[in-house]
């Protein structure tokens, strides 16, 4: 199989990155940028046309776990391709792909006639298809820009260059939520979903320009030894993250908490509308406090240099703390409070998700990060889509009694998280420092040559780390 001049560039420059801000990082981020923009008024629009539409509960959670499946079953293949093949190629090319998707989906909304029968029905039909393939596309894409970022950025920025992304996600997120339900009114959903499909391609012509290095492992001409060899690969992440003892209780903290997390995402217009009785303007409002806490959040994280230690017990504290928000909002159902709330909350998950994100970059090695992540990325989230599904339609045999949904996952979360922090192993990891953070600490060594023998019983245990 031939290499282009392109992939040998690509391939042989592993060369670190010296600075943050380099040309390979911006081109990424900058790309990312404006298509969460079209993306995030492409999505809230869509809440909002779904809800005005159908207003159905049951249909707002069937749409959420049918388009995490996906997400779900293929990120571990995701992330093994991703340690096989150009990680560069995988992020541009799903771009692409995502684009014209969208495209299409907006040919639907501009040409199907109003006299059409059952135009709603199809455009339905259209746009759980679309979400369904952006979730494929998205299961191959993630571990690729996971993998990808400590490959760009230096170490001791990685926490800074984490929450730099995330934060253009709610940069995006602010202004999809503020002008989406107005851009809807006045431009309509066609003009919102053309847009959306223009950003995902303009994000894929600025990834053209990246370099990301990368060891592409050599292929197998035979599908037998291919087969092989994937399955192999792919064995190699669930060993890593089942052979790390505090990372696989982690993992198993995600599971558990993302069931009950989703009831919350799912419920909340419905909390708005039916428990708060307040306006659908809310709806932009609650997130947008959601969105500023997240971004204080990742703020603290990035100029903030606590040591490890610290760091530890604030996640601990915080993941009982948002259990402790969803009973706030059963037991005091006040726009006020759900604002107070909500914002918090936000606070508590952009300094859990960047801490977690930055310690699994820098505890996971390079030739395995894609897999790992795509592992993790099916684990933790098997359980979501099966949440957004149940939320509705148990809030419906409920009679509609949102606070009481809130409250039994608020409950259920405080309970795992406390279990959680009985946990050595998994203080330990949350505890780990990088080399330059121990430097700032005082903390010295000498490092001297490894013997034959030594090299020989390192490489054999090399995943045995951080158990």
């Amino acid at each position: 199989m031939e290499t282009t001049a392109m992939e040998l560039k690509e391939t042989a420059d592993i060369r670190k990155p010296t600075k943050l801000f380099n040309k390979n990082f911006l081109l990424l981020w900058q790309g990312q940028f404006v298509s969460r923009m079209g993306n995030q008024v492409y999505m809230f629009a869509m809440v909002l046309w779904l809800t005005w539409t159908f207003d159905s509960q049951a249909l707002n959670g069937l749409l959420g776990m049918l388009s995490g499946i996906p997400l779900v079953l293929l990120s571990a293949i995701g992330g093994t391709v991703a340690d096989r093949v150009s990680r560069r190629k995988i992020i541009i090319y799903s771009d692409f792909l995502n684009g014209f998707a969208v495209l299409i989906l907006a040919g639907m909304f501009f040409f199907i006639p109003d006299s059409w029968p059952d135009k709603n029905e199809v455009l339905l039909i259209g746009l759980f298809a679309v979400s369904i393939f952006g979730s494929t596309l998205m299961a191959f894409f993630g571990p690729a820009i996971s993998a990808a970022i400590p490959d760009i950025v230096p170490e001791k920025n990685m926490a800074q260059a984490n929450s730099l992304g995330q934060l253009s996600r709610q940069v995006a997120q602010f202004f999809g939520m503020g002008v989406g339900a107005w851009l809807l009114k006045v431009l309509g959903a066609p003009v919102l979903v053309l847009i959306d499909g223009i950003t995902f391609i303009f994000s894929g012509i600025s990834e053209i320009f990246i370099r990301i290095p990368q060891h592409i492992p050599e292929k197998k001409e035979k599908i037998s030894e291919k087969y092989k060899q994937f399955k192999n690969e792919l064995a190699e992440g669930l060993n890593f993250i089942t052979k790390n003892k505090g990372l696989s209780r982690l993992v198993l903290f995600s599971i558990f908490s993302s069931f009950f997390a989703t009831a919350i995402t799912v419920l909340i217009p419905f909390y708005i509308k039916d428990t708060l009785q307040a306006s659908k303007d809310w709806y932009a409002i609650l997130l947008i406090s959601y969105g500023i806490g997240t971004m204080f959040g990742y703020g603290y994280v990035s100029a903030s240099h606590m040591n490890g230690k610290t760091r530890g017990k604030l996640m601990i504290f915080f993941m009982i703390m948002q259990g402790v928000g969803y009973c706030l909002l059963a037991l005091f159902p006040d726009k006020l409070v759900a604002l107070a709330v909500i914002f918090v909350g936000g606070m508590f998950n952009g300094f859990i998700v960047i801490n977690i994100t930055t310690l699994l970059q820098l505890t996971t090695p390079s030739n395995i990060r894609g897999r790992v992540f795509g592992v993790l990325t099916t684990i933790s989230g098997s359980i979501a889509p099966l949440g957004m599904g149940l939320s509705g339609f148990v809030a419906e045999m409920l009679g509609g009694n949102i606070p009481l949904v809130y409250m039994g996952s608020g409950v259920m979360t405080i309970f795992a998280a406390s279990l959680l922090s009985s946990s050595r192993p998994f203080r330990k990891f949350i505890s780990y420092q990088t080399e330059y953070e121990l430097k700032q600490s005082g903390f010295t060594y000498t490092i001297r040559d490894l013997k034959p023998e030594e090299i020989y019983l390192i490489n054999k245990l090399k995943y045995k780390e951080f158990l």
